[in-house]
């Protein structure tokens, strides 16, 4: 007993002396609300592209509390009218000079780009800026944007040295890129839980957008390292939230 007393004793001590060696791993915790969901066949297609409005849906759930307009004034665009479901997205990163139009018109239905996509994140995004050089954007309107979320690993280009930026950016790219801006990151797919929603074509773990696709489509509670990666807690929402045309259901 003099000896369980002593080892206890001893225990309490060095947490005590050394509180930090104990603690030092996690220096925070928070929630992280999902911003994409899957189709009604279970699947949520990481390598199809992305419409401007399914981009628009995806950066207004994440960036609409640091927007200071709502969207929800007088339609904008003549194709993108107060009914549609996309409505609110796409004039608030409008009247927050995120996304812009052309003649009057959005064009919902189109693909976004690299390019665009980068270019909205580059407005959005609070970072230190860099510079990341390709092959095919010198010269390019959005070559700024691209250097700069490139040099933080948001974003890559090809093994030929190129980046391609007219070439439409895929919902997997979309996730890694928004999920990088906003410091989502798990550390690796240990950092998850079972219970989360998995996808019928999200389940190969070594495929690079594995982790960032559980990441934004499974609203979670997480602990973050002091490495700055993110082991998860609890996942908060279970409920099958579909999508239904294609379109992401944020709730508004």
């Amino acid at each position: 007993m003099k000896k369980l007393i002593a080892l206890l004793t001893a225990a309490i001590a060095l947490i005590i002396a050394f509180p930090q060696t104990i603690y030092a791993e996690y220096i925070g915790k928070g929630v992280h609300e999902a911003y994409i969901y899957g189709y009604p066949d279970g699947t949520i297609r990481p390598e199809e592209s992305l419409t401007r409005e399914e981009a628009a849906s995806m950066l207004f759930a994440v960036f609409k509390e640091s927007l200071s307009a709502d969207g929800k004034s007088v339609p904008v665009f003549a194709d993108v009218p107060r009914e549609r479901w996309s409505f609110q997205a796409v004039n608030a990163l409008y009247a927050n000079g995120a996304l812009s139009g052309n003649e009057g018109k959005f064009r919902p239905d189109d693909k976004i780009t690299r390019a665009e996509m980068a270019s909205v994140i580059y407005r959005l995004a609070d970072y230190e800026p860099g510079t990341k050089k390709f092959t095919d954007i010198d010269g390019h309107w959005a070559q700024k944007a691209i250097e700069n979320t490139a040099a933080r690993g948001w974003l890559a280009g090809y093994t030929d040295g190129t980046f391609r930026p007219d070439g439409n950016i895929t919902r997997a790219e979309a996730v890694f890129l928004i999920n990088g801006a906003l410091d989502r990151r798990p550390e690796n797919e240990d950092a998850l839980l079972n219970d989360m929603k998995i996808w019928t074509d999200n389940t190969d773990t070594g495929k690079w957008y594995y982790t960032a696709i559980q990441e934004a489509s499974n609203s979670h509670e997480y602990s973050l390292k002091d490495n700055g990666y993110e082991i998860w807690d609890l996942v908060t929402d279970k409920s099958e939230k579909k999508e239904i045309r294609g379109y992401d259901l944020l709730g508004y």
